[in-house]
């Protein structure tokens, strides 16, 4: 019996794995260009409020977001 290994796919073919990954980026993307600067800070910093929720957001900016992107297995790496 001979063992064969998947072939990969054609460059520039998107797979189903591929065109999943495309619309978390594109989710991403609009998750960060939605967001007002204190509605996010006041999420990720509850403790923050009042006058130091302002001067922060008065410096800081939501700028961007990070998403991990991996192989759903080894095999596949």
């Amino acid at each position: 019996m001979t063992s064969t290994t998947p072939a990969a796919p054609a460059a520039g073919v998107p797979t189903s794995t591929a065109s999943a990954d495309v619309e978390r980026l594109r989710a991403a993307a609009a998750f960060v260009r939605e967001q007002e600067t204190a509605d996010l800070l006041a999420r990720v910093l509850p403790g923050l409020d009042g006058p130091e929720l302002r001067a922060t957001a008065e410096r800081c900016r939501f700028a961007h977001a990070a998403l991990l992107v991996s192989p759903p297995d080894e095999r596949v790496l």
